[in-house]
């Protein structure tokens, strides 16, 4: 095992530590599957072999217009994107942004990768809705590690749909009092009525004899 392969084990059971045992599937990399988009042919290449290295599952395209095919009909099928920026870049960059504002395509993960490393770059990727940026040439520990995005993006999902959950069981218990004011009404008459009939018995001589 390689520096970077141990380094990246050693993150992965970092992270899952204390997140249970409904975590640990996903660490089966080789169930996970990444659609990877590069214009470059020998480039494409070294990412294919890393990451079949890594055990991933995955398909190969060279354009944005070709991912984005891809997309539309494998959409279900797809848990991570790793793309190029430069396709060019104004076209790395439209394909990002057509990403991330799809309503049936933005709970995907999408990384993206360039020989660049321009702070202004890095900056608009992430802008745009990047889950991360990676410089190549692209490291083992890095790709050992995209699982995580597929994760986290799942696990914010789960906590929205919790809170959303939580928000209806409150509605439903306030809808009554909403569509009929008069239980809520009746409800406080009957509590004064308590607080009376216990004043007046607690006053009373009878009550109050020794």
């Amino acid at each position: 095992m390689g520096r970077d392969e141990g380094a990246a084990r050693e993150a992965e059971a970092a992270a899952m530590g204390g997140c249970g045992s409904g975590g640990h599937r996903f660490l089966d990399r080789s169930k996970v599957r990444i659609l990877l988009c590069d214009n470059d042919p020998k480039s494409s290449q070294e990412e294919l072999h890393l990451l079949a290295k890594c055990s991933y599952q995955v398909t190969s395209v060279r354009s944005a217009r070709q991912l984005i095919d891809v997309l539309r009909a494998q959409a279900a099928d797809i848990d991570i994107i790793l793309a190029e920026v430069d396709l060019p870049v104004a076209k790395g960059f439209k394909m990002l942004k057509y990403i991330t504002r799809d309503k049936d395509l933005r709970r995907i993960p999408i990384i993206m990768m360039s020989s660049q490393d321009e702070v202004s770059v890095v900056v608009k990727c992430l802008r745009l809705g990047a889950a991360d940026y990676l410089v190549k040439p692209l490291r083992t520990n890095e790709l050992l590690n995209l699982w995580t995005h597929m994760w986290r993006r799942r696990r914010t999902v789960l906590n929205c749909l919790d809170l959303l959950l939580h928000c209806l069981m409150q509605l439903e218990c306030l809808m009554p009092l909403v569509l009929n004011p008069g239980v809520l009404a009746e409800r406080n008459r009957r509590q004064m009525l308590q607080w009376v009939v216990i004043g007046h018995v607690s006053s009373s001589p009878i009550f109050l004899r020794k």
